[in-house]
C-alpha cells in the first residue's frame, strides 16, 4: 500500500520532505532469520520514512561447505523494503538508529554509487543498488527520487569498491558489513551498547518495515554523538558524553514502556541544547541543566516499574553527579 507521502510519476516514485527534516541510518536484523542489513532514512511530519536499504548476501553458486571453511562470494542488493522494490512486504526487525545530517545522508550515496558500479563491472552482480536520491532542493524543499546508483561517482568519494562487501564467511558476514555501512554514515568509532558482531543476536529495539514505512510505537533515535561538536568546552564535552551514554543506555530496556520513551526524549532535547545552546558556556550550562530538572524532576525520578523500595533512578543518580561535579571547590 502506497503511502500518500510518495508520489508516483511514470513509474517513477517521488518525495517531498523539508531541509531541517532529521536523517538517520540504522542498522537492522530481520526476527524470521539472521540477516542484519543497513538502511537511511528522513523523519518527515514525524514520520520515519525509509530511503535505502543495502545488506550483503551470498552468491547463488556459493555453498555452505565454502562459508563454513573458508570463503565464499558475496553480493550486495537492495533490502526488499523500500516502497518501490520488487517484492517488498513487511518484515519485523530489530534495530539501532543514529541520527546524520543531509549531506552525510548525500556523501553516503555518493560512496554506496561508485561501489554499485564497480560491483557492476567487475561482473559481481548485473543489478545496480538503487535509493530515494534528491534531484532538486531550494530553500523550501527537497524531492527525492527512486533511482539506479549509478553515474553519480564524484572525486569527493575517497573509497571505491570494498572487496570484503563482497565476501562472505563466518568471519565477514552480512553482520559485519551492515555494522561497516552504519558506522561509516555516522562519526562513531563503534555503534555502542547492544550492537554484537555475532549474526545470530538481535539488536536492542523492535519495529515493522512497511514498503517504505517505519511501523513502531516509538522510533529511538540516538542524537549525533559528542565528537561531531568541534566548537564545545571540555567540560561542557564531559557533560555532553554522559547524556549521549545515558541515552544508550536507556533504549537497551523497557522500549515499549511510555516512561522510558518520555525520559529518552526528554534527555535527548538536554543533550540537543547542551551541545547547540551551551557549547561554550559551561556555567550556563549547568544553571539550565537546574531549571531543566525543576521542571523534570519527577519525570526523571520516577521508576519503569513499580518498587516497594524508594530508589534514586539512574538518571537522577547521573543528574545529582554533574550538579555536585560543578560545586566542588576548585584547587588552588
Amino acid at each position: 500500500m502506497k503511502h500518500s507521502l510518495f508520489t508516483d510519476s511514470d513509474g517513477k516514485f517521488s518525495l517531498k520532505i523539508k531541509p531541517d527534516d532529521k536523517f538517520f541510518v540504522a542498522i537492522c536484523k530481520r526476527k524470521d532469520n539472521p540477516h542484519s542489513f543497513s538502511c537511511l532514512g528522513v523523519i518527515h511530519n514525524n514520520i520515519p520514512l525509509i530511503l535505502a536499504g543495502f545488506g550483503k548476501y551470498k552468491k547463488k553458486n556459493a555453498t555452505r561447505c565454502e562459508m563454513a571453511f573458508w570463503q565464499a562470494e558475496g553480493v550486495m542488493y537492495d533490502e526488499s523494503i523500500l516502497l518501490n522494490t520488487s517484492g517488498a512486504y513487511l518484515q519485523d526487525v530489530t534495530y539501532k538508529a543514529f541520527e546524520i545530517d543531509y549531506e552525510n545522508y548525500k556523501r553516503r550515496m555518493a560512496e554506496m554509487a561508485t561501489f554499485s558500479t564497480e560491483q557492476v563491472k567487475r561482473k559481481v552482480t548485473s543489478r545496480y543498488l538503487s535509493a530515494f536520491q534528491p534531484v532538486e532542493e531550494n530553500e523550501d524543499e527537497i524531492i527525492f527520487q527512486h533511482r539506479f546508483l549509478r553515474d553519480l561517482s564524484s572525486p569527493d568519494t575517497e573509497e571505491g569498491f570494498k572487496s570484503d562487501y563482497c565476501e562472505i564467511s563466518q568471519r565477514n558476514t552480512c553482520r559485519h558489513t551492515a555494522i561497516d555501512m552504519t558506522r561509516r554514515a555516522t562519526l562513531l568509532d563503534n555503534l555502542g551498547k547492544g550492537v554484537s558482531r555475532f549474526f545470530f543476536r538481535r539488536l536492542p529495539l523492535s519495529m515493522k518495515l512497511n514498503e517504505g514505512l517505519i511501523e513502531t510505537d516509538h522510533f529511538f533515535l540516538l542524537p549525533s554523538p559528542p565528537n561531531a561538536f568541534t566548537n564545545m568546552s571540555p567540560k561542557t564535552l564531559a557533560i555532553a558524553k554522559r547524556l549521549y551514554n545515558r541515552l544508550d543506555e536507556m533504549i537497551q530496556i523497557g522500549d515499549k514502556n511510555p516512561i522510558t520513551c518520555n525520559k529518552f526524549e526528554a534527555i535527548r532535547q538536554l543533550y540537543n541544547e547542551t551541545t547547540q545552546d551551551y557549547a561554550c558556556d559551561y556555567p550556563k550550562l549547568i544553571h539550565h541543566i537546574e531549571d531543566w530538572l525543576t521542571d523534570k524532576r519527577e519525570l526523571i525520578g520516577t521508576h519503569r516499574n513499580a518498587h516497594w523500595f524508594q530508589t534514586t533512578t539512574a538518571s537522577t543518580k547521573m543528574f545529582n553527579e554533574i550538579l555536585d561535579e560543578y560545586k566542588k571547590p576548585r584547587a588552588g
